[in-house]
C-alpha cells in the first residue's frame, strides 16, 4: 500500500453524492477520464493553482442550483460551518478547499477498506452522518426541503419507533416542521407514518397534537403497531421519500446517547428500503376512523353511541352550543339553513344524545375548555358556524351575530342560576395554555375514545376528512391527561361558575364586529 493512500477522497464523496461518473466529468472538462481515476483513487492530487479545480468547483456549484446548495451544504457542513447562510461564492470557495483536503485513515482501517473494496460482492456506497437530535432535525427538513423541488405526487413513507424525543424537545423547530410538511402535502404528495404509541403520556400528546393538522388534510395516513414494546433496548426511525432519499437511525430506547442519522441516496438501497418498508404498514393498524362530508349520518350514530357511556370526559372547542341551545330553537336554525328533513330528524336525535349526556349526574365531570380568543374572534363575526350542528348535518349551519350573543348571555346565566347547579363545569384557557391545540376541537371520554375535528369552515373539500376518531387506549390516555393538564392549569378561581359568567357578559358587551349593532 502506497504511503499516501486514504480512505475514499474527497473527490471521490463529491462525485458519488452527485452520481456523476468519471467519464462524465472528464467529457465535461475534456480530459482523458484515466486523469478523473487517479483523482478518486488518490493516485495524483489536485493541485491549488490548477484551472481543472476551477472548472470542478463552477461545475457541481451548477448541478446543486436548482436545490438551493443544499447537497454541497451537507457535503461539506462537517468541515465548514455558518453553510446556511453562505453565498454560492463561499460555498465555491470551501468547496475547493475541502477538495485539496485529505482524509486521514488508520492502517487496520486501510486494510479493511482495500480487502472489501476487491471483494465480487461488497459494495461501497456514500452516506452523509447527521449527529444528535440537532442533526435529526436538521437531516428531515433538509429531505422535506429537497422533495419541495420535486414534481407533485412523491410519497413519504416514515416508520417512527423512536422516542420522539428528538421531535418533542424543540418547539420552534415543531413549527417549522409542521409548515414544511403542510406545504408538501399542498404540493400534491402524500405521507404514510407508524406511530410508535407507547410513551409517556405528554410526550405522546405533544407529539400527536403536531401531527394532527397534517392528519386532516385527508393526505396523511398514520398507523400504530400494536406489538412494539417500549422495553426494546433500541429504538429505530426510517423516513423515506420514495426513490430519492433515505434517512436512517438506531439509537437506545434509554436515551443515554444520542444516535446518528444516515442519509442515503443509492437506488439499490432505496429500493430494498421500501420493500423492506411494505411489511411493516402490511399489518399496522390506522391511528383512526376518519369522517368526510357525506359520513356525516355514520358519526351522528357513532357519537349517540359514544355519549351514552357514563365516564369523566373533556371537550375542548369555541362554545358548547349544542347543550344551551333549546331543541325548538335548534329545528329552526336547521329550517332557516335548509336542511333536508331525514338529515334534520338524524341531527336532533344526536343533539338530544348530547344534551343527555351533559344532564348527567353522577359523579362524573364533563368539562368544556373554551379559548378565550377563538370566543373573542366569533363575537367579532357577522356570521358565527355552529361546529357541532354543522357536523351532524353535513353542512356548515351559520347564526346571526345577535343570536350568538343571546346564547352567550343565556349561558351566563344559567352558569350562576341555582335551578341549573349540575350544567357542564367551563374555564376559558388563555393562549398560553391553548396554543398547541390552535384551531382544533376534540372531545375526549377518559376511557372509550377521542372526536377531533377542524372548524367547519373546511367543509368546502371532499378530500379533507372533517373528523378523526379513535378508541385506541394509548391516544385516548394521553389527550384525556393533556386535557385535564390544561383545565388544572387554569386558576382555580377562573374555573368558577361566576367568574365565567361575568367574563362572558363582558365579551358580550364589548366585543362586536367592525360596524357595532345600533343601540336602542
Amino acid at each position: 500500500m502506497s504511503a499516501n493512500h486514504t480512505y475514499r477522497s474527497h473527490f471521490s464523496q463529491l462525485l458519488s453524492a452527485f452520481r456523476v461518473s468519471g467519464t462524465e466529468l472528464a467529457d465535461v472538462l475534456h480530459i482523458d477520464s484515466s486523469l478523473v481515476s487517479k483523482w478518486k483513487n488518490n493516485k495524483r492530487s489536485l493541485k491549488g493553482n490548477s484551472p481543472l479545480l476551477n472548472s470542478i468547483a463552477d461545475y457541481f456549484i451548477s448541478l446543486d442550483a436548482f436545490s438551493d446548495y443544499s447537497n454541497l451544504r451537507s457535503l461539506l457542513s462537517a468541515e465548514f460551518t455558518n453553510l446556511d447562510s453562505a453565498t454560492p461564492e463561499q460555498i465555491r470557495t470551501a468547496l475547493k478547499r475541502w477538495l485539496l483536503s485529505t482524509v486521514d485513515a488508520q492502517a487496520e482501517t486501510l486494510s479493511l477498506h482495500d480487502y472489501l473494496s476487491s471483494s465480487r460482492k461488497g459494495k461501497e456506497y456514500t452516506h452523509l452522518q447527521f449527529r444528535g437530535n440537532e442533526g435529526k432535525r436538521e437531516a428531515i427538513l433538509g429531505l422535506l426541503r429537497l422533495a419541495l423541488t420535486l414534481p407533485s405526487g412523491q410519497e413519504l413513507w416514515c416508520l417512527m419507533q423512536d422516542t420522539q424525543r428528538w421531535f418533542t424537545e424543540d418547539d420552534t423547530y415543531i413549527n417549522t416542521w409542521e409548515s414544511v410538511n403542510l406545504a408538501f402535502l399542498a404540493a400534491g404528495n402524500s405521507i404514510r407514518v407508524i406511530h410508535t404509541i407507547d410513551r409517556h403520556y405528554d410526550m405522546l400528546a405533544k407529539s400527536l397534537l403536531s401531527w394532527l393538522p397534517l392528519y386532516l388534510t385527508g393526505k396523511v395516513m398514520p398507523y400504530f403497531l400494536s406489538s412494539h414494546t417500549s422495553a426494546e433496548s433500541i429504538s429505530k426511525s426510517v423516513i423515506l421519500l420514495k426513490d430519492k432519499m433515505l434517512l436512517y437511525q438506531l439509537s437506545p430506547a434509554n436515551n443515554s446517547f444520542e444516535g446518528t442519522t444516515f442519509a442515503v441516496s443509492n437506488e439499490t438501497v432505496l429500493q430494498e428500503a421500501y420493500q423492506l418498508l411494505q411489511f411493516p404498514f402490511s399489518y399496522a393498524t390506522p391511528l383512526f376512523t376518519a369522517y368526510y362530508r357525506n359520513d356525516h349520518y355514520k358519526y351522528a350514530h357513532f357519537l349517540s353511541q359514544m355519549v351514552n357511556l357514563d365516564e369523566d370526559q373533556y371537550v375542548f372547542m369555541r362554545f358548547p352550543f349544542v347543550n344551551v341551545i333549546p331543541t325548538v330553537q335548534i329545528q329552526e336554525i336547521l329550517e332557516e339553513n335548509q336542511v333536508d328533513d331525514e338529515t334534520r330528524e338524524r341531527t336532533l336525535q344526536a343533539c338530544s344524545a348530547l344534551k343527555t349526556d351533559a344532564r348527567k349526574n353522577t359523579g362524573r365531570h364533563f368539562r368544556y375548555l373554551i379559548p378565550k380568543t377563538q370566543l373573542e374572534a366569533l363575537l367579532s363575526q357577522e356570521q358565527i358556524v355552529l361546529d357541532t350542528l354543522s357536523f351532524f348535518s353535513g353542512k356548515p349551519l351559520y347564526i346571526s351575530n345577535e343570536t350568538f350573543r343571546n346564547l352567550l348571555r343565556k349561558l351566563s346565566y344559567l352558569l350562576v342560576s341555582e335551578s341549573h347547579k349540575n350544567i357542564h363545569e367551563i374555564t376559558l384557557l388563555e393562549d398560553v395554555h391553548a396554543k398547541q391545540l390552535r384551531n382544533l376541537n376534540m372531545f375526549v371520554k377518559k376511557n372509550t375514545c377521542t372526536s377531533i375535528f377542524n372548524t367547519p369552515e373546511h367543509f368546502g373539500t371532499e378530500e379533507e376528512p372533517l373528523l378523526l376518531t379513535t378508541t385506541e387506549s394509548s391516544l385516548i390516555h394521553s389527550l384525556y391527561m393533556f386535557c385535564d393538564q390544561l383545565w388544572n392549569q387554569a386558576l382555580p378561581q377562573k374555573r368558577e361558575r361566576t367568574y365565567v359568567a361575568r367574563q362572558l357578559q363582558i365579551m358580550v358587551e364589548t366585543i362586536y364586529p367592525s360596524t357595532p349593532p345600533p343601540r336602542i
